[in-house]
């Protein structure tokens, strides 16, 4: 079957694939958990089966990045599943961490440009989590997808219906010319709002020229060390509730005390600064990126938890509004306004010079939070019994903290870069720490609220 080119590849997807290094493979990494004791035969040739089935109804599994004039398009062409997709039979006894050492092995892997950007590895044999017998780990590049595009992939899997996809020509010269001048007009005008907001005494969000130089920040390799925590989704609604804000506020309040109690001695006095993405969508829908990506600060200076949730929450609202600001004024149009080749150019510099080490860091941490499905999924009679989530690291933003919901439970992957101190793992125990802290102090929140007030006395 003869390259075809396809759709532009603009805004943040460009950007994507403009940011990634020799050492920051930007793989968006997942570990579905599957118990098929069912007998359905989850093997690495039944998915394939799968996957073939799938092939030319889903444009993005047959998609590739080529260069198309002065930009980049997504070119249509053959896939060849015996690359894409493997299977791997673990040792007698093998558990959750064997599949987590093949999963770090792929998030610090890159996706070979010359085919489509994704790779998934079954691995057959395991005694995992909740009953899973086998897992399915897959790695698709950052320019194809956020986490719920991830998602919607993998509703396609279980039998939900194939999207219809992307078949724009290529721009011309001339429109990409005229994308690029709105595109400019649009960042002007989003950089005039954040002033006029500065001006008067608003609360904006902190800055990556703020961001504080702590024991992590450091240069990588493609190392990686992936773990996972797990926090029941009851905890987090009751900390949801009690302080009233957002299921994703509480969840940087609890990255937030963790990081503070992970860092110990070496926590800053001043918040660190987290790029935080913000999804676009209604809900999940198209396998695509649909975020904005934003800095924020993380208040781990705070000794109390209530006041970080409450600081959380500002500074949130305050990233919220610039957000809307962007989707305004055109979320696409403002990333297509960014030289992406430029930046990437540097920030490949950045990385080869080991500037990470000394120079200026433009965030600490990576943390989301993504809502997956409520009810288990299946594919066949294979049940999806847990998923996990890990997204990308870099130079100098050496942790990657990414929560996801599945059913009850929010599971929180923690990528990071291998050698960094603290390890990933003291994290682990920071975050079950900071979960029982938070609880605690909603329910003395609440009771706070409900109680009467103490009779006066006097003389």
């Amino acid at each position: 079957m003869p390259v075809v080119t396809g759709p532009p590849i603009t805004g943040l997807n460009a950007g994507f694939l403009h940011l990634e290094t020799a050492t920051s493979p930007l793989n968006v990494v997942g570990v579905v958990w599957i118990d098929d004791t069912a007998g359905s035969g989850f093997t690495r040739d039944a998915y394939a089966g799968r996957i073939a089935e799938l092939v030319d109804r889903a444009l993005p599994l047959r998609q590739r990045p080529v260069r198309h004039g002065r930009g980049l398009v997504w070119a249509d062409g053959p896939v060849d599943l015996d690359h894409h997709i493997r299977g791997v039979v673990a040792p007698s006894g093998a558990g959750a961490q064997f599949v987590l050492d093949v999963a770090a092995e792929m998030a610090g892997k890159h996706l070979p440009r010359d085919r489509p950007l994704w790779m998934h590895t079954v691995v057959e044999g395991i005694a995992g989590p909740d009953g899973a017998t086998a897992a399915l780990v897959t790695s698709i590049h950052h320019a194809r997808n956020d986490g719920l595009g991830a998602l919607a992939a993998l509703a396609v899997l279980a039998g939900a219906p194939v999207p219809e996809p992307d078949t724009a020509a290529p721009a011309s010269l001339v429109r990409r010319a005229a994308r690029r001048v709105r595109g400019t007009a649009t960042f002007v005008r989003v950089v005039a709002r954040v002033v006029r907001r500065r001006r008067a005494g608003e609360r904006v969000p902190r800055e990556s020229w703020m961001t504080p130089r702590l024991p992590i920040s450091r240069s990588i390799t493609t190392d990686r060390v992936l773990t996972t925590v797990e926090v029941p989704v009851a905890d987090m609604a009751e900390i949801r509730r009690a302080f009233g804000v957002s299921f994703n506020d509480a969840y940087l309040a609890l990255v937030a005390g963790a990081v503070r109690t992970w860092l110990g001695p070496a926590c800053p006095d001043v918040p660190v600064v987290a790029i935080v993405p913000l999804s676009t969508r209604a809900g999940v829908d198209t396998p695509t990126n649909r975020i904005g990506m934003y800095s924020a600060g993380l208040p781990v200076h705070l000794p109390d938890p209530g006041d970080r949730v409450r600081d959380v929450t500002d500074e949130m609202a305050a990233v919220k509004t610039r957000h809307e600001d962007h989707v305004d004024v055109g979320l696409d149009t403002y990333f297509d306004a960014l030289p992406w080749a430029m930046i990437g150019r540097r920030f490949s510099r950045y990385a080869e010079r080991g500037r990470a080490d000394v120079g200026r860091l433009a965030a600490n941490l990576v943390a989301s939070s993504i809502a997956g499905p409520r009810e288990i999924l299946t594919l066949g009679n294979a049940r999806l019994v847990g998923m996990d989530a890990f997204g990308p690291v870099f130079d100098g933003i050496t942790l990657n903290v990414t929560g996801l919901t599945y059913v009850d439970r929010l599971r929180i992957g923690i990528t990071g870069a291998r050698g960094i101190e603290p390890g990933v793992d003291a994290l682990v125990d920071a975050i079950r720490a900071e979960a029982a802290i938070l609880v605690a102090a909603a329910r003395e929140h609440t009771a706070g609220e409900t109680s009467p007030p103490e009779a006066e006395t006097g003389q």
